[in-house]
């Protein structure tokens, strides 16, 4: 039991041993990677069906066409993006991160008793902040430069994936509540209309918006 409680307790001590940033760190990327890559999947059908979307957006084909453009963009980016990152050993990753920006951002520690990530205090953030930094510089100067210039190139890359992600899901989610909004309405009509309640049907049509009667 001792024996246990004393690696377990040795691993915790030794966290700072295999920091990462606590959002930039390579596991955290490439899971936040993946599910993008599976929201694309997952809103594939909806962007290229054409009469769905055309209503979505007022019938105006250029904006149908700049947003399935912009979609695809960023489904290549996220598949390019995720290669590049397999490409890359996960510790030289997060010890490049962290000996560069690890004293501005949270960083975490890798615990090997509980294989998890965890927090670490300032004084241990300061630890690996320092230690990844002499782990980076036993590299030769152009070895360095050339570690530094993927990592950061990758971190850029990956916000402005994220970054395109949200706008994109945030349009499409609009675009979903107005599709599924006017359906709702439509079968609210039809039930008024089954119980020949008119002036509820007179009501529900005055509140419909206006690009219904133009369609």
């Amino acid at each position: 039991m001792t024996n246990t409680v004393s690696k377990a307790e040795r691993a915790r001590n030794l966290r700072y041993k295999r920091p990462a940033l606590a959002e930039l760190g390579y596991e955290t990327i490439m899971n936040k990677l993946q599910e993008i890559n599976d929201e694309c999947t997952d809103v594939s059908m909806y962007i290229y069906d054409d009469e769905t979307l055309l209503t979505a957006l007022d019938d105006s084909e250029e904006e149908v066409w700049d947003f399935r453009f912009a979609f695809a963009e960023l489904c290549a980016d996220c598949e390019r993006l995720i290669e590049e990152f397999y490409n890359f050993d996960a510790e030289d990753f997060d010890d490049c991160s962290v000996a560069l920006i690890g004293n501005r951002f949270e960083a975490v520690g890798y615990d090997d008793w509980e294989e998890d990530y965890f927090s670490l205090c300032s004084y241990e953030q300061n630890l690996a902040h320092e230690d990844a930094g002499r782990r980076v510089m036993r590299r030769t100067k152009q070895e360095m430069l050339i570690e530094i210039g993927h990592t950061l190139g990758c971190i850029l890359a990956f916000q402005n994936v994220e970054y395109k992600y949200l706008y994109l899901k945030a349009t499409l989610d609009v675009l979903k509540d107005q599709n599924s909004g006017l359906l709702e309405a439509i079968k609210e009509i039809e039930k008024a209309y089954e119980n020949e309640d008119w002036k509820r049907i007179d009501y529900m049509l005055l509140n419909l918006p206006e690009r219904i009667w133009i369609e």
